[in-house]
Order: C-alpha cells, then structure tokens, then sequence
C-alpha cells in the first residue's frame, strides 16, 4: 500500500531547514567543541609538564663530566706542578698503542675500556693526590671523568687540549 499525497507536516519546523530556507548554511555544533584531550590529561592534568621537568632533569644529570666536578687543568700547570714537586695522578686514557708513541712524562696508563675494572688499584695509588686524565682529543678523558667522580673520587682533573694540544705545544713526551 503506497500512500500518496503531500507527507504529513510537522508541528515544528526543524532549525536546520530554517536556515537552509534563508540561505544560510546548516550549523554543526562539533565545530564549537573543543578536541577531546588525551585520555591521561583528564586523570593527571600535569603529567606533561612533570614529563618534560623529568626529562630535563634526567639529561642534566646524566650528562658527561659534571663541569663543577672536574677541574680543567692547564698544560703548563702539569709541567709546572712537577717541576716543584706537585705531582698529581696523570692518567693517560687511550690505547696502549697510542701511549707507546708518547705520553705526557709520569703518566699511567689506563684505558678508558679498563677504567671500571682498576678502580680499586688507582684509590691505593692517588693517596690524596688530584687524578687528572687526557686522551688524544677529549672524548675519552670526559668519559674517564664521570666514571671517577661516580666512584667518588673527589679532585678530578682534565687535561685542556689533551694530547693534541700538548703535541702541538711542544712538551715533552715520554716514549
């Protein structure tokens, strides 16, 4: 049974066909509504601003050498300091084959890879004595650093230049 005729009107006209009578165009009200937020956001509204603080804090802190812990040690502080008898504990941190070429004089050598394993034996040889460390161009010796003042060894030293500066400085080498 098919019904025929004009459809039935309605009591109400609805706002939409209102709207679109006068030419306007129909209003979605989800254009009006903000984003739904993360489903975190709602339960803990601080968590990104405590993950960001976190993070920050985390690569402050784990970052090579504390710069306040380690004293950057001059070159001429080194030949001087032995010439009036302040000898502290030279650490040369690169290979043994890079040692065999030269060495700053009195120097000891300790691979940076062998570091956390001769820990023990550098306590009884520093007897409060500054430890300081140089490689060939810093990299070695930063991290030599951190894993000596992470073991609580209190006067760090670096070497300014490292071993490339003093070359190129000309003072004497060990072989």
């Amino acid at each position: 049974m098919c019904r025929s005729g004009p459809a039935p009107s309605r009591s109400r006209p609805s706002p939409n066909r209102e709207i679109l009578k006068t030419g306007g165009q129909p209003m979605n009200p989800s254009h009006f509504i903000a984003p739904p937020r993360a489903p975190h956001s709602k339960k803990f509204p601080g968590l990104s601003a405590a993950v960001l603080i976190g993070t920050l804090t985390c690569l402050l802190a784990c970052s090579p050498a504390n710069e306040s812990a380690v004293r950057s040690v001059s070159p001429d502080e080194i030949t001087q300091g032995l010439s009036i008898g302040r000898n502290p504990l030279i650490l040369d941190v690169r290979s043994a084959e890079e040692f065999k070429i030269g060495h700053v004089p009195g120097a000891i050598l300790v691979p940076v890879d062998e570091l956390p394993d001769r820990l023990d034996i550098l306590r009884e040889i520093k007897k409060e004595r500054e430890v300081v460390v140089y490689c060939e161009s810093g990299k070695r010796a930063r991290n030599a650093a951190q894993i000596l003042i992470d073991s609580d060894f209190e006067a760090v030293g670096h070497l300014e230049g490292d071993m490339a500066v003093w070359r190129k400085r000309g003072l004497p080498i060990e072989r």
